[in-house]
């Protein structure tokens, strides 16, 4: 669909894809993160194109550099349409993305939000890795996830609709624009909400809370050393934090092996440490699920317990705004300029009253990159280390693609006659969307094995083709599957619709 740059009313218009009739298949629904497979595949997404003439700002602007004419004209050289369910089921969660488009001579730095307060009962969570900021070339249109809308309150509660009020920010990239960032509010979207005949029930995913034992301190190597915290929940030993801050990778890999009191020691995996959050917030009795405790928009009432498990896992911290920082055995990245990097999560909270402001959207479990090379000399800080005992050892394939914890790694994928690396992160379960997240060329001396059956991509047609996957579970298990994507255009980094898949 073209954008358009004119003022008629709003149009509204329904698509549906040919990913859409996968979705209602019950293989669909038993793959990929199987339990956010549970909503409503089948139902159509609706495209409002919100034209940008005229709109009310929402800012006074301020530059020393640009005129406050040049901002707005800025911002009225844009276009966007939002992409959102038709109608949702009351409580279920659902993606927002968007498709911008700059009608501006210079490249500008977008981004979207939506306006809400603490009586909303539907939040949004921004993206995991800033996927909802993006800059977007002159003349030239991206597809941008927003987030993911989640009802946040502890009990369904009758609602006709849900009423969203994004927000478009633009920063010029070639000009100095100082603060606050030129944004307009954009027309409001309502999405149906299908109520059921009787009252509704608790949230399964807040009320009641599940019961859960409390952490608890243990020791190590020697009696009080207090090394360790036990999860009771599920029989994994977490070593503290504090124990491994400042050590290279290298040197926590080597002692990870020859140590003998570290055997059975792993890297964890983020969503383990998430799990490590939930299970003690549980313990506490507090009604928190995944998206209520990943910053930033995790809800302050979070703040003092975070805390408190912060102090549980890396005594010794002081600060009024407390964080912790560890190495998982997360996907790898790029930090800055091409320095490699290792995955990381972190765990932000505070002490006393609840706070609003930057206090607020720095609560809660989020997953990053952290540097482990020198940088111009100067050694960088490492956090410390997420090392678990007892979890289940999850090892990749080296030959073969495998979805594990919402990222798809393809260890091999030939394009034309190049050999790739490719990490692809799931970013919307509902459209089967995934965002490139890494891709590295094999060089010549590689022995990447290359067969009949390895993973492809058609750069005419721009299908992703994966006829050997492993589908790995949380509790060990495996499950052999074919896939296909389709390129999603105008987009960057580029992002993959899947169209198929068999088990």
């Amino acid at each position: 669909m073209p954008d358009r740059m004119t003022t008629p009313p709003i149009l509204i218009q329904s698509r549906r894809t040919s990913a859409d009739q996968t979705r209602t298949t019950s293989l669909t629904l038993r793959a990929i993160r199987g339990a956010r497979f549970l909503m409503a595949w089948a139902c159509a997404l609706s495209v409002s194109v919100l034209l940008m003439l005229p709109m009310q700002a929402v800012a006074q602007f301020i530059s020393d550099t640009v005129p406050p004419e040049q901002l707005e004209q800025w911002l009225q050289r844009m276009s966007v349409q939002l992409i959102y369910p038709e109608s949702i089921d009351v409580g279920e969660t659902f993606v927002l993305h968007a498709h911008v488009h700059n009608g501006n001579e210079q490249s500008v730095l977008v981004s979207i939000g939506v306006q809400q307060d603490d009586a909303d009962l539907y939040v949004l969570q921004r993206c995991r890795n800033n996927c909802g900021i993006l800059t977007i070339e002159p003349g030239q249109s991206r597809y941008i996830t927003v987030g993911e809308m989640y009802y946040a309150d502890a009990t369904l509660q009758q609602m006709p609709s849900v009423t969203i009020e994004p927000v478009l920010a633009v920063m010029p990239t070639d000009s100095g624009v100082s603060l606050p960032t030129p944004s307009r509010t954009l027309d409001s979207v309502s999405i149906a909400v299908d109520n059921p005949p009787d009252l509704p029930a608790p949230n399964a995913a807040l009320s009641p809370v599940p019961e859960r034992q409390a952490l608890q301190v243990a020791d190590l190597r020697e009696p009080d050393d207090q090394l360790l915290v036990r999860d009771p929940n599920t029989g994994y030993d977490w070593m503290r934090l504090h124990a491994t801050v400042g050590l290279r990778m290298e040197d926590a890999l080597h002692a990870l092996a020859t140590e003998d009191y570290l055997q059975g020691f792993q890297l964890a995996r983020a969503s383990q440490v998430e799990q490590l959050v939930l299970n003690y917030l549980h313990a506490e009795g507090r009604a928190a699920q995944a998206l209520s405790i990943r910053a930033p928009s995790a809800d302050h009432e979070f703040g003092a317990p975070l805390a408190e498990f912060m102090r549980l896992l890396a005594p010794g911290i002081s600060a009024t705004a407390l964080a912790v920082h560890g190495v998982t055995a997360d996907e790898p990245g790029i930090w800055g300029h091409n320095l490699p990097v290792v995955g990381a999560a972190s765990v932000y909270g505070y002490e006393g009253p609840p706070q609003t402001g930057t206090y607020r959207r720095g609560i809660g479990l989020l997953t990053t990159r952290h540097p482990v090379v020198d940088n111009e000399g100067g050694a960088m800080t490492m956090p410390g280390f997420w090392l678990v005992r007892g979890a289940p050892e999850r090892q990749r394939a080296d030959d073969r693609a495998s979805y594990l914890d919402d990222e798809l790694l393809v260890p091999v994928l030939k394009i034309g006659d190049n050999l790739y690396r490719a990490v692809l992160a799931n970013v919307d379960s509902q459209r089967g969307m995934f965002r490139v997240s890494s891709l590295t060329e094999l060089s010549s001396t590689n022995d990447a094995p290359v067969t009949d059956n390895a993973a492809s991509f058609d750069e005419s047609s721009g299908l992703l083709m994966l006829p050997d996957l492993v589908l790995m579970q949380a509790d060990g298990t495996e499950s052999a599957a074919s896939a296909t994507f389709r390129l999603m255009p105008e987009t960057e980094p580029p992002a993959f619709e899947l169209i198929s898949l068999e088990e």
